[in-house]
């Protein structure tokens, strides 16, 4: 595409770092959803295919959604950007082009539509005479091709003169008005940074316009917002919905005071006030009315009105709407009316406008500011049995009259905000060590906090039940959920979060500890509805005492009282949801040093570990796989002792050794110990596909005979290490051995039932030495649950075999490989490369030095959801060898912010765990420090 210097100059303006279109782009491949299994796949998959068809159909008959639906999946639309608003307030997606085009006002209930009222108009002036007016939008909406809807207005700005740059929470659009001289960049702001627990919770967005004037001569410039009294449903035509202007004074203010907030926005030597008007536009929604807010700020400076702000309180989206248009064609401003409008009529489409007008001097700049708000209070579920309020209510009200005062706090505060999420992201930025993919992914992927069909609710003043009291802590952050996946509605998914959780505890620990409480809480529920699991055709208790819930239910049901919205098997006897609850439990005490916490935890860890040993049928310490896909990898069957599952036991029962050590339970700690010490030698001795390596003598006479043998600079897979630091021999013997072992390189196998692919390299293998790793626990060479040689000699394979082998490296870590380089297609999911594990498995990688390979592992998934495939802000869970997919915008991926936390945890001093074992006297012992090997110096 040709641009002009101009426009490549103006991109210098926009961030370094982040995700950038222009807005005539056009992916080169259109990915489809992967649901048509290979021939060998199908007998597994006939029962569970014919059962959902009927449990879809029977839902749909009786007016309800299929918590998952793989007959009508979403198609894959090449549109999203950076979604608008905070954290569980309901969310509005804003797509590249500048479309309002994904809406989730209903707790987890998604629409898709594009409403083509919303948008952003300019408008030029110069000597008193409009030179130029158009849309701000490439999009041509379907009524200009019947000559009906917004007809009127002057459509299909060239994307080529446009660029978008995304960094959530804000994104930039740079406009080059064609003719004009005049450059044009909107910052898209929401109010989303770490620990705040106040603005985060709120339902705004700032649109900030900045506008370069390159004329020899003043030119005025007009921004008008207009804005749909609807989210695009059937709803929006029915009547009722009205409008009304307003206006609220934000106060005076001198230059050089309140320096933070206004550091943005003040002139210097100057007085100046500021006013907001706008637009409520106030939504009769049957059960969960809403009033959004559109308005933008005045400024009056020395006596004049330096930024003028006008209104259109109603028009009518179903015309083509010349009025709205000629009124701002006439003198850049709209003809104010006071009070409000007329309730809409049946088929009439209410929308609203405002306007923002400035003179721009030659060679000058200005800004206008535009704030959006929706005042969406109460919540009710699928069942409609409780009334909900959400979070941000307990600072700004419950009864819907909020939207004006969340409009001028948005405006009044943004620069704050601002301030905030640049010391938040400035350090990663600037961090030159840091590929400029990861700066992108990293916080591009992170939309899915807000953007997850999530809820965050205030329930301070619910009065207690009896049998489930809410906890203390929950009350004073409120409950959080958020959904597996749009396609996959089930709220807090214990599965997938296991991955996707480092989010929330490095940014938000105060939501993980809740949504923990709330775990722990449903872990003794029962519930004895029966249900039939899908994959088997069984039936099965809804929820079983003393087993952690596989989700805290459907937003279509009644979640936190009705759990476990998943049918397709039975989680009661799965062998992963206890397990990754003790894990988070540690975690997250390591993370938050709150000891509260970790008492309240324990006892509902000791129980889920008791339900968990029962599967240890033989006594040897490990448990045992029961021959159905009983774990996250729900179509992937698994019998006896697993790499996964296993691994993650294992993990567990360190965990609770040093959780009984911390809190004074010796005999707890002795009993777990005394079962890892067992479980250690049956997983190594079952699961192990190599010898035990160790640092044996007979390797380092062959090192001194062979010198050329053991060259790490001869072997292709470089573990990392620190600027100018000598490869020690530790990390020379592990390259080494990994070369000698006939380039094969031993890992865990997937299984121990000897079938024909019980020998695959699971990319997963290791999650349970991640967590342990993440932790700093159970890594010194007296106290390793997995040997440090056997753990990167694992993940060296998988970064062979799963990373380097599959697409040439360039798509992930996909699922199953086996020895021979072919993809294992004994599973659907087996071939699929899941985008949350691939960053997971990077992140273990990271932590065990092996930093080049995890940053090359984990682009794959960058460079192809966002570059290639355009599937940016709704990163799928799965996708295949020929770019399909399965299940858009999913929780698993923001697993790579547990990357951060591994190169954040690579420049923290190791910690002495509570439970060391101190039987082996001082030596030269090689160790691990922050990720890079070194010898002590004791002895």
């Amino acid at each position: 595409m040709a641009t002009s210097s101009t426009e490549e100059e103006s991109e210098d303006s926009l961030p370094k770092y982040g995700w950038r279109v222009h807005l005539d782009n056009t992916f080169s491949h259109k990915p489809q959803p992967c649901y048509l299994p290979r021939w060998t796949q199908i007998p597994r998959l006939i029962g569970l295919g014919w059962r959902f068809m009927k449990y879809a159909s029977r839902e749909r008959k009786n007016g309800r959604v299929p918590f998952i639906d793989p007959f009508a999946t979403n198609p894959c639309r090449q549109v999203y950007g950076v979604p608008l608003g905070g954290i569980g307030c309901g969310s509005i997606g804003r797509g590249w082009k500048g479309d309002f085009n994904r809406w989730q006002l209903t707790p987890g209930m998604y629409n898709y539509t594009y409403v083509e009222a919303n948008q952003f108009i300019v408008c030029v002036r110069k000597k008193g005479r409009t030179t130029y007016q158009a849309v701000l939008s490439p999009n041509r909406p379907n009524g200009v091709l019947c000559g009906r809807s917004l007809q009127g207005w002057n459509w299909g700005f060239n994307g080529a003169h446009a660029t978008y740059h995304a960094l959530y929470p804000r994104a930039w659009t740079i406009y080059y008005l064609p003719g004009q001289n005049i450059r044009l960049v909107c910052r898209q702001i929401s109010p989303v940074f770490p620990n705040d627990y106040k603005d985060t919770s709120l339902p705004v967005a700032v649109f900030v316009w900045e506008v370069e004037n390159n004329n020899d001569e003043e030119v005025e410039v007009a921004i008008m917002f207009s804005f749909q009294n609807s989210d695009g449903t059937p709803n929006d035509v029915s009547c009722g919905h009205y409008n009304e202007s307003f206006t609220c004074r934000l106060g005076s203010h001198s230059s050089g005071e309140n320096n933070v907030l206004d550091k943005r926005n003040s002139f210097k030597g100057s007085v100046s006030s500021s006013e907001v008007t706008g637009v409520l536009l106030h939504h009769k929604h049957p059960s969960q009315p809403y009033t959004f807010g559109i308005a933008a700020k005045a400024q009056h400076q020395a006596g004049k009105n330096t930024i003028t702000v006008t209104t259109k309180t109603s028009f009518d989206a179903q015309t083509p709407c010349r009025r709205v248009w000629e009124d701002l064609l006439d003198d850049g401003k709209l003809n104010s009316t006071t009070g409000p409008s007329e309730p809409s009529q049946q088929e009439q489409t209410l929308c609203a406008a405002v306007a923002a007008t400035t003179k721009v001097t030659s060679r000058g700049k200005a800004k206008l500011e535009f704030s959006l708000c929706w005042d969406n209070p109460v919540v009710h579920f699928g069942s409609a049995k409780t009334k909900h309020y959400r979070f941000y209510t307990r600072f700004f009200g419950r009864h819907g009259n909020a939207s004006k005062g969340l409009c001028c706090h948005a405006l009044k505060h943004y620069p704050l905000w601002e301030s905030k999420i640049d010391a938040w992201q400035e350090p990663i930025l600037q961090d030159d060590s840091l590929p400029s993919w990861y700066k992108s992914a990293l916080f591009n992927e992170l939309y899915f906090v807000a953007d997850g069909g999530t809820v965050w609710l205030d329930v301070s003043n619910i009065a207690d039940n009896k049998k489930t009291p809410i906890p203390d802590f929950v009350k004073e952050y409120g409950r959080f959920a958020y959904l597996e996946g749009h396609e996959y509605r089930m709220y807090n998914t214990y599965d997938v979060h296991f991955y996707a959780s480092f989010a929330l505890a490095l940014l938000w620990p105060k939501l993980q500890l809740s949504l923990q409480y709330d775990i722990a809480q449903a872990v003794n529920k029962a519930d004895t509805q029966v249900m039939l699991t899908m994959m088997n055709g069984r039936n099965c208790r809804r929820k079983v005492p003393g087993c952690v819930p596989h989700d805290i239910g459907d937003p279509a049901d009644e979640p936190w009282e009705k759990v476990n919205a998943y049918t397709i098997h039975d989680t009661a006897h799965w062998k992963d949801l206890n397990l990754k609850f003790v894990l988070q439990v540690y975690r997250d005490y390591k993370m938050t040093e709150d000891s509260t916490f970790l008492q309240d935890m324990w006892p509902i860890t000791k129980t889920v570990m008791s339900k968990t040993l029962i599967y240890d049928t033989d006594g040897d310490g490990l448990i045992e796989n029961s021959g159905f896909a009983d774990q996250t990898y729900d179509a992937w069957p698994v019998t006896g002792p697993s790499a996964y599952c296993g691994g993650l036991w294992l993990a567990a029962l360190r965990v609770m050794q040093e959780i009984s050590t911390i809190l004074g339970f010796p005999d707890d700690a002795a009993k777990y110990a005394n079962i890892l010490a067992n479980g250690k030698k049956a997983y190594h001795s079952l699961l192990w596909n190599g010898v035990s390596i160790g640092m044996p003598e007979k390797f380092m006479t062959k090192r001194e005979s062979n010198p050329d043998l053991f060259d790490a600079s001869a072997v292709p897979y470089q573990l990392s290490c620190q600027a100018n630091c000598e490869p020690t021999f530790e990390l020379s013997c592990l390259r080494a051995l990994h070369r000698y072992r006939t380039g094969q390189g031993f890992y865990y196998k997937y299984d121990s039932s000897n079938s024909k692919y019980s020998n695959s390299i699971m990319a997963d293998q290791m999650a349970g030495q991640w967590y342990l790793k993440a932790c700093n626990l159970a890594q010194s060479p007296t106290d390793q649950v997995f040997p440090r040689e056997n753990v990167v000699s694992a993940l060296l394979a998988v970064y062979k075999h799963n990373v380097l082998q599959f697409q040439e490296g360039t798509m992930g870590a996909v699922n199953g490989m086996r020895p021979n380089g072919q993809v294992d297609t004994s599973s659907l999911q087996a071939e699929e490369v899941w985008t949350g594990v691939t960053y997971a498995v990077a992140a273990a990688m990271i932590q065990e030095g092996l930093v080049e390979e995890g940053f090359k592992t984990a682009s794959g998934i960058y460079n192809t959801c966002f570059e290639r495939l355009g599937m940016g802000f709704q990163t799928p869970e799965a996708i295949v060898a020929n770019g399909n997919f399965r299940s858009l915008a999913y929780m698993r991926p923001l697993s790579i912010w547990a990357m951060q936390w591994a190169l954040e945890n690579r420049h923290k001093p190791d910690e002495m765990p509570a439970t060391q074992d101190d039987t082996a006297g001082p030596c030269k012992e090689l160790i691990q420090n922050n990720g890079v090997c070194k010898v002590s110096d004791d002895g």
